[in-house]
């Protein structure tokens, strides 16, 4: 679409729930993922498969897919969760 958005994740479920994530790093409106709904649609055919379409942006509470996130994120309070599940907050900086 020639845009700064980036794709974070394409989920499609076996009952045709399609799921698309996406973002930038101002943050997405809701007029921009109808223009992604519209787009996507624009490009299936309802005749010939039954689907849900639903395109949003990944939730605050949702962990970072893709490295775009965190690029994103530079410079804002994070919280992670460790391998041991402990949770750790801190501000995300850039690894020089």
């Amino acid at each position: 679409m020639g845009t700064e958005l980036f794709l974070v994740a394409v989920r499609v479920s076996s009952a045709g729930k399609i799921t698309v994530l996406t973002d930038k790093k101002g943050g997405i409106t809701i007029d921009e993922c109808v223009s992604i709904s519209r787009f996507i649609e624009k490009n299936l055919n309802r005749d010939e498969e039954d689907y849900e379409l639903m395109v949003s942006s990944p939730g605050l509470d949702m962990p970072f897919m893709v490295k775009e996130q965190y690029f994103k994120c530079e410079g804002k309070n994070v919280e992670i969760i460790s391998t041991e599940g402990s949770k750790i907050s801190g501000l995300l900086k850039k690894r020089y």
